[in-house]
């Protein structure tokens, strides 16, 4: 294992792999690097030697979000500007990346690391929001931001937009001070109609207009949620003490995994997991996809004499991927399986034991 990169308070990630693009948000400037730069193949290719690219001017910027709208890969960043989140859409040029490198020069174009310019992608669109941004997510046709006034859901063709929940409902006068006061992480898709908006410390159902659509209004979280990720058909909300895993659908409680300075890598966006598909009409499946689509952090115990240099104490992480368990179901026909499993059901959820790696001395 080797380091690759030299750059500090590195904050976000992602690679663009059909371009070959890897992007950091480091010191809250984003930068491009040529994956070949990186991690060069054998024998090396000419893009070795490409310098990589500042993105952004002198600003900085807060996130970054990498989706596909309309077939276009597209990556949108977020300056702040006073009290406002300004946006810049970003689009990579095949051409530009795949082109041959040209020599450094004095003046050369590629002679600067972090010119405000970059080769690599055009500026597709830029617009601002009154109002303070947390995150943006890519929905199938449109972008969702999180932001202090809820989630505005925006075409980015014509820049139109709306806020959801509408806090004028009359069903919602009663917790207005309290969307107020929770930020919103994250609107994923519960059903075909139905939408999952998550704050820092509850779930709220809305339909496609925006409206609150069941009767219990919220699903309130065990913990207060730092971060959250979606791997259908389950959500996961991260804690610093523990990670709540919760069915999508139903809002249900379905495990606890323990643990100290727990921390979300990875969500699954802008990596090379596919992405998340829209569900049938009869929901989404059990099970769901086995790839790898959320990464974590945890602070690791710490073995006995464990120590690092000149006896200065270490500090270990124990980092992992979270997949969903595919059902078991008692032995019979595979097409047609028992609804009755190995296991009883219980209305507790499971309690999943602490990672403890095994340290080798």
């Amino acid at each position: 294992m080797r380091r690759v990169l030299h750059l500090k308070q590195v904050t976000q990630c992602a690679m663009l792999e059909d371009f070959g693009i890897f992007l950091v948000l480091a010191d809250k400037s984003l930068f491009a690097y040529h994956i070949e730069a990186l991690v060069p193949s054998n024998p090396p290719s000419p893009n070795t030697s490409r310098a990589p690219q500042k993105l952004n001017g002198n600003r900085d910027v807060q996130f970054f979000s990498v989706g596909t709208i309309g077939g276009r890969t597209l990556v949108i960043y977020m300056k702040k500007k006073g009290i406002e989140s300004v946006f810049r859409v970003l689009e990579p040029v095949v051409e530009r990346i795949t082109e041959k490198a040209k020599v450094p020069g004095g003046f050369g174009r590629f002679a600067a690391f972090g010119s405000s310019r970059s080769e690599w992608f055009r500026v597709f669109k830029d617009f601002f929001l009154p109002s303070e941004a947390y995150d943006l997510y890519f929905l199938k046709a449109k972008i969702a931001i999180c932001c202090s006034k809820g989630f505005e859901v925006m075409d980015l063709a014509d820049f139109k937009s709306v806020t959801i929940p509408q806090r004028e409902d009359p069903r919602l006068q009663a917790w207005n001070r309290r969307l107020e006061a929770c930020i919103p992480l994250g609107m994923f898709r519960s059903s075909e109609n139905e939408f999952l908006l998550c704050y820092s410390e509850f779930g709220m159902y809305v339909d496609r207009h925006g409206d609150p659509s069941r009767a219990v209004l919220t699903v309130e979280w065990e913990g207060t949620a730092e971060r959250v990720a979606c791997h259908p058909p389950y959500i996961m909300l991260f804690d610093t003490r523990f990670i709540e895993i919760r069915h999508i659908e139903t809002g249900r409680l379905a495990q606890i995994i323990p643990g100290d300075e727990v921390r979300c890598l990875w969500d699954g966006r802008g990596g090379s997991a596919p992405p998340i598909l829209t569900p049938g009409p009869d929901g989404w499946q059990e099970g769901g996809a086995q790839d790898a689509r959320v990464h974590a952090a945890m602070r690791a115990e710490e073995a006995p004499g464990m120590k690092g240099r000149a006896g200065i104490r270490a500090v270990a992480q124990h980092v992992f991927e979270l997949l969903p368990t595919i059902p078991l179901y008692l032995p019979g026909s595979l097409a047609s399986p028992s609804q009755s499993t190995y296991f009883p059901q219980s209305s507790s959820p499971p309690h999943s034991p602490r990672l403890n790696p095994q340290w080798r001395g």
